[in-house]
């Protein structure tokens, strides 16, 4: 499964005032799983990134319960500013161990 995420590409070509990152949240504990260019999971994650087209997307590679079963933010960072927009939670629901995930919300900026 895919979670889409995308910015308006000035934000994503402009690395050195904006940065993206994905952040997972599992049981209440949050893990960085990317930040920029850099991917901390690669194992498990892949980052599907076009600076051009603005999209940030994750793919989730295997899906498991442990890893997986929680809540995912896409953020933009303006770096010199620290301000943060984080966009509306996905939710993914690991249904079992060969059931797809089910994704409850689709990743949007808020408003």
């Amino acid at each position: 499964p895919v979670l889409d995420c995308s910015v308006a590409g000035r934000y994503a070509v402009d690395k050195q005032n904006y940065e993206l990152k994905w952040t997972k949240v599992l049981a209440g504990t949050p893990t960085l799983i990317t930040l920029g260019d850099r991917n901390y999971f690669g194992n498990d994650y892949e980052l599907m990134q076009s600076a051009s087209e603005g999209s940030y997307s994750l793919r989730i590679k295997k899906v498991n319960f442990t890893n997986d079963n929680g809540e995912f933010f896409c953020s933009l960072s303006v770096i010199d500013a620290s301000k943060q927009f984080t966009a509306r939670r996905a939710v993914v629901v690991v249904l079992g161990k060969r059931s797809a995930p089910t994704t409850l919300c689709r990743v949007e900026w808020c408003h």
